[in-house]
């Protein structure tokens, strides 16, 4: 997946592609959103997420996607931040992030995102559930983000850096890594 709502299908094991088409009805969201992600729980269920607040849902392994309402507010009336990662924890609880700090979570498969309150201004780069209920998320500036309720409230952690951070990975709910700008590594053992 990529800009200009390019997605890339294959169905023989990555020895040939081909992008897939027709997947909106209405020309405003091929025009505008560019795709910056994608996460699938198992074979067929799965959301793409990007530009313009959009998270999009499949049911089918991608053959069909449809528009969630991510409730990532407008900015200046039209247009809303970019999402920039998502993540789910069966195929009910998820969260993605955003910039300016926004952060949505659902209960019940993306059907109602909810907005969370905001903890932070700074760009959120990705998110992980390490159990049902914690889960952790990271942005600009050494933000670390922990919630202990699936996502619906969020406090600050000390990371120890203050360059930006870019992803992050938990091998359990002990030992996780964010990694970002300029090689930077910051790690935890012991649950944050």
């Amino acid at each position: 997946m990529g800009e200009y709502d390019r997605i890339l299908t294959t169905g023989d094991g990555g020895k040939g592609w081909r992008e897939q088409s027709n997947r909106f009805e209405g020309e405003r969201d091929r025009m505008i959103n560019n795709n910056k992600g994608i996460f699938f729980i198992d074979d067929s269920e799965g959301w793409l997420f990007g530009t313009d607040g959009s998270i999009f849902h499949t049911t089918n392994g991608g053959a069909e996607w449809s528009r969630q309402e991510s409730r990532i507010p407008l900015i200046n009336g039209h247009v809303r931040e970019t999402v920039n990662g998502i993540h789910f924890f069966d195929k009910q609880h998820g969260v993605a992030v955003a910039d300016i700090g926004f952060i949505v979570n659902t209960m019940n498969g993306g059907n109602n995102w909810q907005l969370c309150e905001s903890v932070t201004d700074n760009n959120m780069t990705a998110v992980q559930f390490t159990n049902r209920n914690e889960a952790w998320a990271v942005g600009w500036h050494g933000t670390i983000l922990k919630s202990n309720d699936s996502g619906q409230t969020w406090e600050m952690v000390n990371g120890r850096t203050s360059n930006d951070l870019e992803q992050v990975a938990f091998a359990d709910g002990n030992r996780g890594l964010a990694v970002g700008q300029h090689g930077t590594i910051t790690m935890t053992q012991d649950g944050g």
